[in-house]
This record gives structure tokens, C-alpha cells and sequence, in this order.
């Protein structure tokens, strides 16, 4: 078993806790699913939304193409720059263990998903889950 093959165990289990139709908007633009593996070699896939950041000084939001991004304007020289950020807050909402031996899914964390508030949250132009 690898990474990728971890990742679907893990979306599958997630579909069979939340069916599809129960996703609240966010779901799809907002969440990111990344793993690791621990100790025993077992996968922990995890989803996450991470939280939008304020804005910083001469720093605006533009969309092109359906996508936002961040642009900072150098109040000196009025040149514009794309402002690129790893998110600071990010918050778990579902995290699994897979066994790569048995593909057994073991839920560690499953939170309600009517409990993360959708509107402050970043979002990315590709859909992060199928």
C-alpha cells in the first residue's frame, strides 16, 4: 500500500461517516488531506481547513481566472508582487489510521462538521477531494 491508496481508505470512511449530500459547502474548496506514517509504518491520513490570514500592510485580495490570491504593493515603487503564505492555522477534522497490512481504518479524530464555521476559511481554486 502506498500513500495515494491510504488517502482513498481514508476518503471512503470519511463518505461513509458524511454521505456526500450532508457536506457543507466548504468541504470540497477548503479542505487539504495529507498523511504520515507513524512508528508501526501505519498511514495517518488527516483532513484539514486552515484559516484564512489578515491581511497584512499594502497587501489586497485579486481573482483571476476563478482563482484569489494576495497581491502586496510596494508603496515606495507601486510594483505588485503575488504574496504566497504556508497557513499558520490549521485545524484537523478527521484523521484515520490505516494499516497498510489489513487497509483497517481506525478513526482517531472525527469531528461534526456543522461545528467549523466555513466562512473564514482558505480556499483553493482545485477541488481537494473527489
Amino acid at each position: 500500500m502506498d500513500g495515494q491508496t491510504a488517502m482513498a481508505f481514508a476518503a471512503d470512511e470519511f463518505e461513509k461517516r458524511h454521505p456526500r449530500d450532508t457536506w457543507p459547502e466548504w468541504v470540497r474548496p477548503c479542505t487539504s488531506i495529507s498523511y504520515s506514517r507513524d512508528q508501526r509504518g501505519h498511514y495517518v491520513v488527516s483532513f484539514a481547513v486552515s484559516m484564512e490570514e489578515p491581511l497584512g500592510a499594502h497587501e489586497h485580495w485579486e481573482e483571476q481566472d476563478g482563482e484569489k490570491y494576495i497581491v502586496r504593493v510596494d508603496p515606495s515603487t507601486s510594483e505588485r508582487f503575488r504574496v504566497f503564505r504556508t497557513p499558520s492555522r490549521t485545524e484537523v477534522y478527521f484523521q484515520v489510521d490505516v494499516d497498510p497490512d489489513t487497509a483497517e481504518v481506525v478513526a482517531l479524530q472525527d469531528s461534526d462538521l456543522l461545528d467549523i464555521d466555513g466562512r473564514n476559511l482558505m480556499r483553493a481554486k482545485r477541488i481537494a477531494m473527489n
